[in-house]
């Protein structure tokens, strides 16, 4: 039996579009490759996610987007301190496959739980990055904050846990704080070690960026926190008691230039430039997403422009330095057009 087949408009050279010919996969080769990167594992900690599960199709190659799971051990809340990763290889679920619980390694302060997907553009620089470093970043912050909280309880006062906003607050710093550092440390080390080969590592990758929508859950408070940068979604699906269906909840605004809100705040932050920061629903017309981690196109600073950048990396010597992969120096800017910040939201599980 001939394969269906479809014909659209290829614009790969555009001085001479033509047609393409694709040959459309059978239903049994579609359900092949979606299930092709499925995988599904156990969390033997005796308490919060018992088990997870994760899917990936790649649209491009090299796949540009990534993702990441990550188990803490959560501090003392008498001190603030102790947060280590007790992530561990666990194996894939099999059926039949005996449960063994095990005890949180603090013994009795819970876990949290993270979870993050990464939907990578122009590259897997950011994506890579992201996968690596934001989860950091993020536990400092929490750790911080009990730190702080269990400073001001003070030693004969009953610990009390941060309040849902502090813990809000607490994750957009660490989204901030890792943007800030990718810029200002890139960028800093590029004008004190003017040299050829570290300015290509930080601005060959510069243009790539990634939405970034990261999931915490603190086993010990039951809190549910999603933070979203970028368009990204995340849903929540539960069974109604009552009727017995599946009903899915959206736990994410997607921020793009479709949304009437996000569209009025760059517009707002950009007088004079309301009809073009946001042009057919993108940012300068170009990128969908108004918040996203690095981004430099449309990020540009009165600070540090693009044409500076450009222009040390005309005239800087030859000398060789150390450079980091280019993973870790992509640039971007503190005042953006399109925003980094990522909007956080609380959710009970009951």
């Amino acid at each position: 039996m001939p394969r269906k087949t479809l014909e659209i408009d290829d614009f790969t050279n555009p001085y001479a579009p033509r047609k393409k010919v694709l040959q459309l996969l059978t239903p049994e080769e579609c359900t092949v490759k979606l299930r092709t990167n499925e995988e599904s594992y156990l969390v033997n900690r005796g308490n919060g996610v018992w088990r997870y599960d994760i899917n990936q199709l790649a649209s491009n190659d090299p796949i540009e987007d990534d993702h990441v799971t990550q188990i803490i051990a959560a501090p003392s809340p008498t001190t603030g301190e102790g947060a280590q990763d007790v992530t561990q290889p666990i194996r894939d679920l099999e059926p039949g496959q005996q449960i063994r619980f095990v005890q949180n390694a603090s013994g009795q302060f819970g876990d949290w739980m993270f979870w993050g997907i990464f939907d990578g553009h122009s590259g897997w620089y950011t994506s890579d990055l992201l996968k690596r470093q934001l989860i950091p970043y993020v536990v400092r912050e929490l750790s911080n904050l009990y730190h702080q909280q269990s400073s001001l309880a003070g030693s004969n006062s009953p610990f009390l846990a941060p309040s849902s906003l502090a813990i809000d607050q607490a994750i957009q710093r660490g989204f901030t704080a890792l943007d800030d550092d990718i810029v200002i440390n890139s960028v800093k080390k590029l004008f004190r070690n003017p040299s050829k080969r570290l300015a290509a590592d930080i601005l060959l990758p510069a243009h790539a960026g990634s939405c970034a929508l990261l999931t915490f859950f603190d086993s010990q408070t039951g809190r549910l926190k999603v933070a979203c940068t970028g368009d990204s979604r995340a849903i929540l699906g539960r069974k109604d008691r009552k009727t017995g269906k599946w009903v899915v909840e959206v736990l994410t605004v997607d921020q793009t230039g479709q949304n009437v809100q996000e569209a009025n705040r760059l517009r707002k932050e950009h007088p004079g430039e309301e009809n073009d920061v946001v042009r057919r629903g993108r940012v300068l017309g170009g990128l969908e997403p108004t918040r996203a981690v690095q981004t430099l196109l449309p990020k540009a600073s009165s600070a540090i422009s693009i044409a500076q950048l450009l222009l040390l990396c005309t005239d800087c010597s030859s000398a060789t330095h150390d450079i980091n992969s280019p993973s870790q120096s992509n640039i971007n800017s503190n005042n953006s057009g399109a925003d980094k910040c990522p909007q956080t939201s609380n959710h009970p599980l009951t």
